[in-house]
């Protein structure tokens, strides 16, 4: 067992980091207070300087044992269970907070400001607009008179900034900690294993390997319309004075919808526009069969790997929902790669003792070696640089679950493995537009994977011994030796991309090809096709003398 105490870390300044409470909101909102909910250690003595209150101590439980089952050192079974937590990097969270505290303010120099010796005279030094060096007779921003027009300033001062006064935040979005969030994220391990020798200097080991992580933190909108908030009804009713002028009750209705006036009215906390504060809402899970054969002797080593697993995770979080999301787009993450195989191998040439100095030379010091490795493609609806297949021109959430706030995926139909023709992966007609009122979409997304990689290099080298303390040594690589090109998608590739056109019938615009070129091809436009190859054999000869 395992006892750990967690310190938060703090601003270093004497006002704190600004946090907020739902309650506290809730007590002052219907007053003048200004800033409701909002506090921090300067004009709240009871908040603490780092803004959160930790646990005095965590404990963490770890268990293993090992059992050799004949005792003869032949067959040994092994396994383990352990929870270990971890000390957030908070310090991206913790700063925009504590400016949040300290007080900011946003200013541009005007176009009269040339140099930085121009903007240093936009430097406040009084109330007004016009105090400052730039607003007088002969500053950058003062525009002398002529005939009958008086000489001013522009007022383009900037504003003056006293740190640590609270100022109004009504109708901005703030950066807080959650006073509720007081989690500290951690992982639990777990394995089982069988080590078995063989005959042959073979050693196998079978195993059973994964783990948990809960608690991980990540920026969350507390004030994200809720799931279900905005229907046609209710913005009938809650939104009837922002009155668009749009004819027709259908598209009046929309229009109120995607009306952010009309939006803010739902959000829990209203004075604001967004929170962002740091939840404990991020949740992933790895567990895998993995198989290693070994075997070593005096001239070789070789050693064979497998594994089959899966990752799984929440890549993606929405305020909108009581979990933050954790359990809606909990689906295959980008770093899963089902299959994973790899061997590894190093020969050496027996030694010959000859009579010849010469011949012994040439004869001996030999070595080969290389490893082969092969495993499953990437997650396709990860890797255009956004899950769920980056939906292009998909319906925002208002009109899915009715919050803006959320993130919306395609919807499947059949499976995407099925009918599919050479180098492509997914098959487009089993994905469709996620209708208004349906849900999200599928964001617990199956594992469809891209193109497989593999690879396999040899290198040889041989030492020769020019003294007892000098050697040559000379090694001849040859990284993919079998010269093969890997099939691939591009980065961000739109192929991986599913787009739908603004029509009514919302028809997948890359089901077929746009620029009329076959697929496969390199210029293949249709969603699911790899069109991309990469990689070519790479010779290297090098030397190294040592003395």
């Amino acid at each position: 067992m395992r006892f750990e105490h967690f310190g938060s870390p703090t601003a270093g300044d004497q006002f704190g980091i600004a946090v907020f409470s739902p309650t506290q909101y809730a007590a002052q909102a219907t007053g003048s207070t200004q800033n409701p909910g909002v506090s921090w250690n300067s004009i709240n003595s009871g908040t603490p300087l780092s803004g959160a209150t930790e646990s005095f101590l965590d404990y963490s439980p770890r268990l293993g044992a090992s059992v050799d089952v004949y005792g003869n050192g032949k067959t040994i079974v092994r396994g383990g269970w352990g929870m270990y937590r971890y000390a957030v990097n908070l310090q991206d969270a913790h700063l925009s907070a504590a400016n949040t505290a300290m007080g900011s303010v946003g200013w541009s120099a005007p176009g009269t400001a040339a140099t930085w010796e121009d903007v240093d005279q936009f430097k406040s030094t009084g109330s007004t607009s016009n105090s400052c060096a730039a607003e007088q007779p002969g500053g950058v921003d003062y525009t002398a008179g002529s005939g009958s027009t008086l000489g001013h300033g522009n007022g383009n001062c900037a504003p003056s900034v006293v740190f640590g006064t609270p100022t109004n935040m009504a109708n901005s979005s703030i950066t807080v900690l959650d006073t509720k969030d007081q989690d500290q994220p951690y992982t639990v391990t777990y394995s089982l294993n069988v080590d078995q020798e063989f005959p042959g200097k073979l050693m196998a080991e079978f195993s059973y390997v994964g783990n948990f992580s809960a608690k991980g933190q990540s920026g969350v909108n507390l004030n994200a319309v809720p799931i279900g908030a905005m229907t046609a009804a209710s913005v009938t009713t809650t939104c009837a004075n922002l009155d668009t002028g749009v004819v027709g009750t259908i598209n009046q209705i929309n229009t109120r919808l995607n009306d952010a006036q009309c939006q803010q009215l739902f959000r829990p906390f209203p004075y604001y526009q967004g929170i962002t504060a740091n939840e404990s809402d991020t949740r992933s899970q790895y567990d895998s069969l993995q198989t290693k054969l070994t075997h070593t002797s005096s001239w070789s080593t070789i050693s064979l790997n497998y594994a089959w697993s899966k990752n799984m995770g929440n890549p993606t979080t929405s305020g909108g929902f009581k979990d933050y999301g954790a359990s809606e787009y909990w689906t295959v993450l980008n770093i899963s790669r089902k299959n994973v195989f790899n061997a590894s191998y190093v020969f050496s040439t027996p030694q010959t003792h000859l009579a010849n100095h010469f011949l012994n030379g040439v004869v001996n010091g030999y070595q080969l070696s290389g490893i082969t490795q092969l495993q499953s493609g990437a997650q396709l609806s990860a890797t255009a640089g956004n899950y769920y297949y980056n939906l292009q021109n998909g319906p925002n959430g208002v009109y899915s679950v009715g919050s803006p706030d959320v993130t919306v995926a395609p919807v499947m139909t059949c499976n995407a493995s099925l009918g599919l023709k050479a180098h492509q992966f997914a098959n487009p007609s089993c994905f469709a537009y996620p209708t208004q009122g349906s849900g999200i979409g599928n964001t617990r997304m199956p594992g469809y994977t891209g193109p497989m990689y593999w690879n396999s290099d040899l290198a040889a080298e041989k030492s020769f011994a020019i003294t007892e303390h000098q050697t040559l040594k000379l090694r001849f690589t040859a990284k993919d030796f079998i010269n093969h090109d890997l099939l691939s998608f591009n980065s961000g590739d739109p192929n991986t991309t599913l787009s739908f056109d603004t029509t009514a019938a919302h028809n997948l615009s890359n089901a077929t090809s746009a620029n009329g070129a076959a697929c496969p091809g390199p210029s293949c436009d249709v969603f699911g096709y790899a069109d991309t190859n990469f990689g070519h054999r790479i010779l290297e000869l090098s030397a190294k003398y040592e003395f």
